[in-house]
Formats: C-alpha cells, sequence, structure tokens
C-alpha cells in the first residue's frame, strides 16, 4: 500500500511538472531549487509547478548515467568515480536550474528530466564532457570495471 501512494505521488508530481512546462509560454522549462545532490545523475529539487504550488521530488539526469555510490557492482573503483561524479555536481549545479522535458522515472518518487543550470549549460553534456557519466538511453546500465 505504501509503495501505491508513493507511485501515485509521483505520477501526480510527473503530472503536475509536465503541464507547467506545457503550460510555460516560449521556454517550457519549469524553475527548480536543487535542496540536495543524491549522486552524479540524482538531484532532489523543489519545483515551481505552478504559482503557490510547489513539488519536492528526485529528478535522475536526462541521458547519462554516473559510477553508483552505493552498492556498486565494481568495488571501491566505481564507488571513488561515484563520489568524483557527485563532487563535481555539486560544484556546478548552483541553487537554481530549469527542468525540461519531465516525464515520469521507471522508479517511484523520481521523475527523468533534462537539468540546465542557471547559466543556461546542461547538466549531462557537462558530466559527458568531463569523464564523469556515459551515455544512457535506457534499458542496461554501462559498465563502469
Amino acid at each position: 500500500m505504501r509503495y501505491q501512494t508513493r507511485f501515485i505521488t509521483c505520477g501526480i508530481i510527473t503530472l503536475a511538472l509536465a503541464l507547467a512546462a506545457n503550460a510555460a509560454a516560449f521556454e517550457q522549462r519549469v524553475p527548480a531549487r536543487v535542496t540536495r545532490v543524491l549522486d552524479g545523475d540524482t538531484v532532489k529539487v523543489e519545483a515551481r509547478v505552478w504559482p503557490g504550488l510547489i513539488a519536492q521530488t528526485n529528478v535522475r539526469v536526462r541521458g547519462v548515467d554516473t559510477p553508483e555510490i552505493r552498492r556498486p557492482k565494481c568495488g571501491e573503483y566505481e564507488r571513488r568515480r561515484g563520489l568524483a561524479a557527485r563532487d563535481f555536481v555539486r560544484g556546478v549545479i548552483g541553487e537554481q536550474v530549469w527542468l525540461i522535458n519531465v516525464t515520469h522515472g521507471k522508479f517511484g518518487r523520481r521523475v527523468v528530466a533534462s537539468v540546465l543550470l542557471a547559466d543556461g549549460r546542461d547538466l549531462a553534456t557537462l558530466l559527458l564532457a568531463t569523464g564523469h557519466a556515459l551515455p544512457y538511453r535506457g534499458g542496461r546500465r554501462p559498465k563502469w570495471c
């Protein structure tokens, strides 16, 4: 029952974020405040989906996969790379971001979106360019060993 509630809540948040993105006049961006960087490809945000309506959710960065910090398949090597990716994101992300093309994630309590920094740079592009991430289009995740 608790899982169903989380799933429904995530669906409502996704719908609200998607509607807000489609309702935005020209940019179709959802403004959000980063409250925590969980790892290299997941951040926690408070998103303004409508005036007076704030949604708190985890956002998986679209198009990339970073090494795991918890339960790495390749042991300490992957964990160290995951910590480096997380620290890189903490250093560049800032407090304000824009979420674009928000969709429901395959795990509850999370959405998937492109994340633009306040200065307009795409977080996924930065992660790929610096070697902290590999491209990810769904399905099996890349191996970091």
